[in-house]
């Protein structure tokens, strides 16, 4: 049985932006969409492997609840894989120059909608 797949707000609105700073930033509307494509194709696998990220563990040895994946070593797909539901919620996605680990570890409680 495959697993559910859910995106909350922030992470649509980070794919979003993610496409438009290729497409028009970079000008490069094929780059966009061979990027999306890709983390796209990521997160799909998921629901087949929805255990394949890491766990985000704090230096002080804190589990939180997010699982990250990265993707073409340019994105990191924050998730959480709920065992009980067998859903899979993605929280953000980020560019991997940006700093996700800390952004993570800020959040105890992670506000998906």
């Amino acid at each position: 049985m495959s697993t559910e797949i859910r995106f909350s707000e922030y992470a649509l609105s980070d794919l979003a932006g993610i496409g438009d700073y290729i497409e028009f930033q970079l000008s490069s509307p094929q780059a966009a969409n061979k990027a999306l494509a890709l983390i796209l194709d990521a997160i799909q696998a998921l629901s087949d492997f929805p255990e394949n990220g890491v766990s985000v563990i704090a230096p002080d040895g804190f589990v939180t609840p997010y699982r990250v994946l990265i993707c073409e070593k340019r994105y990191a797909i924050s998730y959480i894989f709920d065992k009980e539901t067998q859903k899979v919620w993605v929280y953000r996605v980020f560019h991997t120059i940006q700093d996700w680990l800390a952004f993570l570890l800020a959040r105890s409680e992670p506000m998906l909608k």
